[in-house]
């Protein structure tokens, strides 16, 4: 690490040069000597001429020589040891989602949607400049076709590319692509992080609010741009072929309308703290947009690169030269002109000195560099015996991040942290031993780190069997303890998707009624419709709830491994695998309810959410034995039997059925 070596080797033949230059002197002070000897004998020229003796003559030469192969080496940039410096790195992280459904090739817009989308994040590029971006496509899919990058062209490259062909699957989902541009966001630092989400059509049987929530947590704005018009419009597009310009129709030979679902937009910006651009069918104000929404998102600071960065020692070899150089000239004069050219040699180097001493390159920077670590290091151990385990963390982190080519001390932080979560699951073990779980587990995998980095060590492997085994036992307690409440959790679910059905019948009932009499949808019950999307959207929050304990049981009982688990535990793995698959498929169909009652279709609604009931009562089944399965279906039963108890007054009068109901 502190080995000399030059950086700009090249230099070196310059000696050669230096070389001939010195024999050329050696030559010409010889042949001056000679000249002289042929005008005035070598006796009497001590007194006719004032010169300088001969030894004098050959030092300067010598001087010269030295100052001459000095500066050389100061050219080839002599270094020795090392520093690290943190280049801190401004701009932003910005993630592109690009709609690329057929309807984007509506030419409401010249020459359509899509190459006007296009077309305007080309013009915008210029006004990004110091930030990455990367760029997703989507319809029913989505498909990342540029990771982060700073590199324009090749975003401009992907750009170009992106097109209708480039996600196979039709259709409008908002959750996926949001999903992934999360998941493609870096971590650490103080970067501003922005999805750009640009689109023209409703979401389609996806969960985008939830996705926007996540990226709230991890602090990503999104910026919603919105082509089309709320009310719906159909889709024309031209045959490049032909010519012959059409509405775009579906498999059923119907008219596919684009209609823009700005209310969900702007919820999705407001969770997020972004914003939401209705462009409708015009030209978008690119300066206008960016000075007043993108400038104020892609404001920050990125985590610092760390550069080992040697430390030069050039400064001395020209030091040196001078020096020599100085002394070649002082050979030349008298003893009392010496005084006074040592006195301008001192003026010189003592500021040149002073001036090395308080740059920023010097060995003090460097030891204060090397030092900070392990002060970090300390004062997260100072931290650990006090039981403040934030600020303990957050410092053994910053120790083992800059560690560099201390392998102690990355090791060292790495099993510390793992005392920090066990310290940390020790104090949540009575309040909240979920939590607990989880720091349990976190702390089995920096103590599995630990024996990555350090194998012999064996107080690394004892503790990570130590909390294995505790970890283990508290996920038997809340396995044991969690069985009946997703039992009753599901039924409560059930019940309560049972009672929304009920609600939605009555409004559309209502509604069927009304629309008879004027023809026209009341605010209220355009009221009703929106309150019953926010009610289904509680429903689909429990479930996901309940999932999540499924999932953490499932997990817990994963771990223990075929061998060890009880007959009971194999059932219960596979019953709870089947849950977890019935609760999916529910919240999609749930999801899809959802998203008609905000195009206030009742009908579709109260199919779907139907759908989504079923398949609750088909993941209640997979908890219960046989015997409370008979009970559950005789209930149902009874329920259905109340649901359908007025099936001969309709049938003798089925002008009367509401359109939302099957007969």
């Amino acid at each position: 690490m502190n080995d000399l070596h030059f950086a700009q080797p090249g230099w070196v033949h310059g000696l050669w040069g230096v070389l001939v230059l010195m024999v050329v002197l050696w030559v010409l002070e010889r042949r001056s000597g000679h000249v002289l000897l042929r005008f005035i004998a070598a006796g009497l020229q001590g007194s006719l001429v004032r010169g300088i003796h001969p030894l004098r003559r050959w030092l300067r030469l010598v001087f010269l020589l030295a100052s001459l192969v000095c500066l050389t080496i100061a050219l080839m940039r002599p270094q020795w040891g090392v520093h690290w410096v943190t280049a801190p790195r401004s701009g932003a992280e910005i993630m592109v989602c690009l709609d690329v459904s057929k309807s984007m090739l509506a030419e409401d817009v010249a020459p359509n949607r899509l190459e006007r989308a296009k077309a305007e994040l080309r013009d915008l590029l210029p006004y990004l400049r110091g930030s990455q971006l990367g760029l997703i496509v989507f319809s029913g899919r989505a498909t990342v076709l540029s990771p982060l990058t700073p590199d324009f062209g090749f975003f401009r490259l992907a750009l170009d590319q992106a097109g209708v062909h480039s996600v196979s699957r039709g259709g409008t989902r908002l959750e996926e692509p949001i999903r992934k541009a999360i998941a493609g966001f870096g971590s650490g630092g103080e970067l501003s992080r922005s999805i750009l989400l640009i689109t023209d059509g409703e979401d389609q049987d996806s969960f985008p609010l939830e996705a926007a929530k996540e990226a709230a947590k991890r602090g990503i704005r999104i910026l919603a741009i919105g082509f089309g018009a709320e009310a719906g419009s159909e889709i024309v597009m031209t045959d490049h072929k032909t010519g012959v310009r059409s509405v775009l129709k579906d498999q059923a030979d119907n008219v596919v309308k684009s209609r823009l679902d700005g209310h969900l937009l702007r919820e999705i910006a407001l969770i997020t703290e972004g914003a939401y651009i209705p462009a409708g069918v015009g030209v978008l104000d690119l300066k206008a947009i960016y000075d007043r929404h993108i400038a104020a998102l892609t404001r920050g600071m990125a985590d610092g690169t760390r550069q080992t960065i040697q430390n030069d020692a050039f400064q001395w070899a020209v030091l040196l030269g001078l020096f020599f150089l100085l002394a070649a000239v002082l050979t030349n004069f008298q003893v009392r002109q010496q005084g006074v050219w040592l006195l301008v040699l001192g003026m010189l180097i003592v500021p040149g000195v002073t001036r090395a001493g308080e740059g920023p390159g010097t060995d003090a920077t460097a030891k204060e560099a090397t030092r900070k670590p392990r002060e970090d290091f300390n004062l997260g151990l100072e931290n650990v015996g006090e039981k403040k385990f934030d600020a303990a963390q957050s410092l053994l982190v910053s120790a083992r991040d800059r560690a560099g080519t201390d392998a102690e001390l990355r090791f060292r932080a790495t099993y510390d942290l793992g005392w920090v979560e066990a310290g940390r699951a020790g104090a949540k073990l009575e309040a909240d031993p979920k939590e607990a779980l989880a720091c349990l587990n976190r702390a089995a995998a920096w103590f599995r780190e630990a024996v990555s980095l350090r194998p012999d060590h064996e107080e690394s492997r004892y503790n990570l069997e130590v909390v294995l085994g505790k970890a283990m036992a508290l996920a038997d307690r809340l396995a044991a303890s969690s069985k009946g409440d997703i039992a009753v959790r599901l039924e409560g679910l059930v019940q309560a998707q049972r009672g929304f059905l009920e609600e939605v019948g009555r409004v559309v009932e209502g509604l069927d009624k009304k629309a008879g009499e004027s023809g026209e949808m009341d605010p209220g019950v355009r009221q009703a419709f929106r309150d019953l999307s926010a009610r289904q959207l509680e429903i689909v929050s429990q479930g996901e709830e309940l999932g999540g304990m499924a999932g953490l049981e499932l997990e817990n009982i994963r771990k223990k491994g075929e061998k060890e688990r009880t007959p009971e535990e194999g059932m219960r793995l596979q019953r709870l695998g089947l849950l977890q698959d019935d609760l999916f498929q529910a919240r999609e169909r749930m999801g899809q309810g959802r998203s008609a009652l905000r195009s206030y279709h009742g009908g579709r609604a109260f199919r779907k959410g139907a759908a989504a009931l079923a398949q609750l009562k088909r993941a209640r089944e997979r908890l219960l034995e046989l015997p409370a399965r008979l009970d559950a279906l005789m209930g149902d039963g009874l329920e259905l039997e109340r649901f359908t108890v007025m099936g001969p007054a309709l049938a003798a009068a089925k002008e009367n059925i509401p359109p939302w109901l099957t007969p």
